[in-house]
């Protein structure tokens, strides 16, 4: 990877990757967990890199860092409360994409008196009736 390391969540659209792009899974442990243990070594090695106007990840670079995995109760109270956070995030996320696309289909409409927030409260109210 060039430039920032950053770690990100994946929110579910599909894309092509790029080279400027690294995807790290654990084994055994949740994205949450990932996402959390790989922020402070990318961090690291950033701050680490010097001397270079684009700055490079190698997968050495990565291969070389340690993290605390926490174990036990430690591991399963956090799974169990920071996985459904994640999966939630990205399920917001993809709502959020579609509330924008309806509110960028039905803006133009309303804005040129087509449809009024009357007409689109009855047409609600008729689907929800089952008519």
């Amino acid at each position: 990877m060039d430039g920032e390391f950053r770690a990100k969540y994946w929110l579910g659209e599909p894309s092509l990757l790029n080279q400027r792009v690294c995807r790290v899974r654990g084994r055994g442990v949740g994205n949450a967990l990932v996402y959390e243990l790989l922020r402070a070594p990318l961090t690291r090695i950033e701050r680490s890199k010097t001397g270079t106007t684009v700055i490079h990840l190698n997968k050495s670079d990565l291969a070389q860092a340690t993290v605390m995995l926490p174990e036990g109760e430690a591991l399963a109270t956090f799974e169990s409360r920071a996985e459904p956070l994640a999966r939630l995030r990205v399920a917001k996320a993809q709502e959020r994409k579609t509330l924008s696309r309806a509110r960028d289909a039905l803006l133009p409409l309303l804005m040129s008196g087509k449809v009024t927030i009357q007409d689109a409260g009855s047409r609600s109210r008729r689907s929800c009736d089952g008519a």
